[in-house]
Formats: C-alpha cells, structure tokens, sequence
C-alpha cells in the first residue's frame, strides 16, 4: 500500500479546484475513512453480488464509531459525507485511478489531517481486510493491520471480528486530533464474580488498569484475571494477562455526569484443566461507564460500584484525573 503522495500536480489541481470546498471543511473535518470492497467471481457465485460490499459498509460503520470513541474532538468524514460534498460523479473520477494518492488527495482537498483507507476482498470463502492509517501532513503511514477470516454459509463475516478489527486498527493511531484540554490520571475497573448450579461453580477476578497519559486520548493498560471452572470431571483455570498494552480511554464531562470508554486492548490467554489447550490471544474491552462527576470541572476521582451486581458478582471502577 503506497503512503506517499504521488502526482504532485494533480494534487495541486485537485485542491484548486476544491479550493471553496476545502476551506469550509477545514475548519471542522479532520478524519476521512475509506472502506472499498471487491469480491472475485467465485464468491459472487455462491454468496451473490455485492456481499463485500455490505461487509464493507458495516466495516466502514464501526470504524468511524470507534474513531469518534477515541478522538470525541474530531470530526469523522466518511465516503457518503465525500459524495455529499463534491457530488458522486467527481468522487468516482477522483477514485478513478485505482490509486492510494487519491484517498491522500481528498482527504487533503476536505480539510482531513488523516486518512483511514481499508480494502475488504472477498475471495470464495475467504474474506482479506488490509488496512492503513495515513497523517497527510507528513505523507506518512501511522498504522497499518491485515486480517483474514472466512464467511459463513450465508456469505458473511461476523459483526464481532469486525468490531474487533475496526478497535485494533484504531487502537494503533498514536497521537490523532487533539481536545482543547485533555485528561491525565488513572483508571481501573475490578470485576469478580461467583457461581454455582447443577454441579458447576464459576469463580474469578480480574483488574484493568489504565494510565490516560495526556495526549489525546491514548492510554497504556495492564490486565490480569484468573478464572476457575470445576465439575464433576475436574476444574479448569483460565489466566489473562496484558502489561502496558496500547489502547485509549476516552473522558468526557458533561455536567454532573462523567463518562468513560475504554478501547480494546490484546490479552495473551492460557488454559490448564484436563484438556491441553493451546495459549492464544483475544481482544479485551474495557466497556463504558457513566458516573457522577465532581463540582471540580479540572480534576475528577472516586469510587463507583455497580448496584446490579449482588452475590454471584461484581464489578468497581475507580479513578483518579486532572484536566491538562
């Protein structure tokens, strides 16, 4: 995937051109994400036309939900916003060209600092996500992440391996679109929980805790749980793990509510019981929370259980943050 810009002078053309366009937008648009899909012959036979497509629209979806988590001070200019703005005949002749340059030209004619560009193809039963993150400032690629997965019998790909995949590609943008002030400090949620019934008991805890480091939203996150399964046949203990793990947690206050999101973070899992299982990864997220906010609109801390918890579990949040 090319990260340079190439074609200088169709560059300058282009902008030109959009010159009224660019201006307006500058002020108030600054993430363009693109999401294109092709699907080969035989996947067209057995799944039918345009099922890329609706994978990619879905993908395209969640990754502008996941960067307006991450950046709440951004705005988010997809494909119909590009379309609306310089009308579907000359977003088709723009795109014309089957190049990278030319997601790298519009984002920098409509005023966007960063290009998010991501290729769906569908190959029979096997479905290929490639995607990379541009800052057309400095011409340079931030973030890149390739996936492969297959289709269902009906053709599809699951909503939750592409949620996954939007957060992680996400997760990867270091730096992004700044708020005027943004949070520093300490965040952690504990979770516990304990049951039993027909012979089987569930029991474990686990900790997240995050540092939201000042800069923007990005955040380095620690995790450890350990979960025991027993049965009559025997018990089952599952450990997760991830140390200083990249993610962002998102802060926001909003009179006397103070909402959290943390973002997906990988956790190396291991398994011990009677049956070898093999170490493995999967994504962790932290979920989202409102709580009360303090009358101090610079620093927020405290202690939040949730009421719905009762016996069989548990889960606290506490946090500690300063507004820079």
């Amino acid at each position: 995937m090319a990260y340079a810009i190439r074609g200088w002078r169709c560059v300058l053309l282009i902008i030109a051109l959009l010159f009224p366009i660019a201006a307006a937008a500058q002020a108030n648009k600054s993430m363009f994400v693109s999401v294109q899909a092709n699907q080969d012959s035989a996947a067209t036979a057995k799944y039918g036309a345009g099922k890329a497509d609706g994978m990619a629209g879905m993908l395209e979806k969640l990754i502008d939900d996941a960067l307006e988590k991450k950046f709440p001070c951004a705005n988010v200019l997809d494909r119909n916003d590009v379309g609306a703005l310089l009308g579907l005949a000359k977003l088709r002749e723009l795109l014309g060209n089957g190049d990278d340059s030319a997601l790298e030209s519009i984002g920098t004619a409509v005023g966007a600092a960063y290009v998010v560009s991501v290729s769906v193809q569908e190959t029979g039963d096997s479905v290929s996500i490639n995607g990379a993150v541009l800052d057309s400032t400095k011409s340079k690629g931030i973030s890149a992440l390739s996936r492969q997965t297959t289709v269902s019998s009906a053709g599809a790909v699951t909503y939750d391996s592409l949620q996954q995949y939007a957060q992680n590609l996400v997760n990867g943008i270091s730096g992004g679109p700044k708020c005027t002030g943004y949070w520093k400090g300490t965040v952690s949620v504990t979770i516990t929980q304990n049951a039993s019934g027909n012979g089987v008991s569930t029991h474990g805890t686990g900790k997240l805790t995050c540092q939201i480091l000042g800069v923007g939203q990005d955040a380095t996150c620690t995790y450890e749980s350990s979960d025991v399964l027993a049965g009559p046949n025997g018990s089952m203990t599952t450990t997760k793990t991830a140390t200083d793990a990249s993610t962002w947690v998102s802060v926001s206050v909003t009179g006397d509510k103070l909402a959290l999101t943390f973002g997906a973070i990988p956790l190396s899992v291991n398994v011990k019981g009677s049956v070898p299982v093999d170490p493995y990864t999967e994504s962790f997220d932290g979920g989202s929370y409102t709580l009360h906010a303090t009358s101090d609109p610079k620093h927020q801390s405290g202690t939040w259980t949730d009421p719905n918890g009762g016996p069989t579990g548990n889960t606290v949040v506490t946090w500690k943050l300063s507004l820079q």
